[in-house]
């Protein structure tokens, strides 16, 4: 049990374990005993921490320590990041999270969660974003497409490409709002699904 990451999502969140508590009509006693690993997680209980931290109920399972990985060829893909209410994204290259993903999906995908829980773009919290991810690259088909986009001056975001006024740049456009012009870009990576 990852109790220091249960901790830590509480406190990201500006709430406690006995708020969490209240919002699964549990005595905190119970949810302590949880977080701990001194009593077992139910699914039921997984989906509904999952929603009070705007995390997958894979994530949650995944922090209680069940192996959810996947194995090569059943369609799961890492789970490698986050997005913000701004389009920044946030990747984590160490996550062991997998995710199962659509059959059809390119080769060398990952997945983004969004994470955008109270915020004016609460709508699209946890929503997942498949993206063909490529380091160092720009890909053919950016062009008027939601893309994973990495600016020459660094940082990732997920962004809407059009061409730019320079070689080598392109005006960026954000989901949540927000435009961007002739930004230098070494790397953009169309997104090829979403997943409410």
């Amino acid at each position: 049990m990852d109790t220091k990451w249960f901790k830590s999502r509480l406190a990201e969140k500006g709430q406690s374990q006995a708020a969490l508590a209240r919002y699964m009509g549990l005595d905190p006693a119970m949810v302590s005993l949880m977080l701990r690993g001194k009593r077992s997680m139910k699914t039921s209980e997984a989906a509904r921490i999952a929603q009070f931290l705007g995390s997958s109920v894979e994530e949650i399972v995944f922090r209680t320590g069940a192996d959810v990985r996947g194995v090569a060829g059943t369609g799961a893909i890492p789970m490698l990041g986050q997005v913000n209410e701004d389009g920044q994204v946030r990747i984590d290259e160490n996550s062991e999270l997998r995710i199962s993903a659509p059959a059809d999906l390119p080769e060398g995908c990952i997945a983004l969660r969004a994470r955008t829980f109270g915020t004016s773009w609460a709508l699209l919290d946890g929503w997942i974003f498949f993206a063909a991810y490529r380091n160092e690259m720009i890909a053919p088909d950016v062009v008027g497409r939601l893309c994973v986009v990495a600016p020459k001056q660094g940082g990732v975001l997920l962004r809407f490409v059009h061409r730019g006024y320079s070689p080598e740049c392109f005006n960026l456009t954000g989901l949540f709002g927000g435009t961007q012009e002739d930004v230098a870009v070494e790397a953009a990576a169309p997104v090829v699904w979403i997943r409410p």
